[in-house]
């Protein structure tokens, strides 16, 4: 629960000023992508992706956040920097199911 409330501010994501609140399904896709690196309170990192997903009635556009979070002293794979990450064809666009 901890880990959850500390990392729900850094994935937070609200429609740009202007943006329908009902988009076209090509609106849906223009809008733009969060990413997110920062290092918790424990010293683990979180490494993430919030975009934005068509939703249902009530709620016409959703956010489905990824996150992989890194422990303390491991390295991203190969070293990398957490900005390459930013366009991995690795990030899932949508909430599994039951998940």
């Amino acid at each position: 629960a901890a880990l959850l409330a500390e990392l729900e501010p850094l994935v937070r994501y609200a429609l740009p000023d202007g943006a329908s609140h009902r988009p076209a399904d090509a609106e849906l896709r223009s809008l733009p992508q969060a990413f997110t690196y920062a290092v918790l309170s424990d010293g683990s990192r979180v490494v993430g992706r919030t975009a934005p997903a068509r939703g249902d009635g009530t709620a016409p556009v959703r956010f489905h956040t990824h996150v992989v979070h890194i422990p303390r002293s491991v390295p991203l794979p190969g070293d990398r920097l957490p900005v390459e990450a930013w366009r991995s064809a690795h990030w899932v666009s949508a909430t599994p199911v039951g998940g």
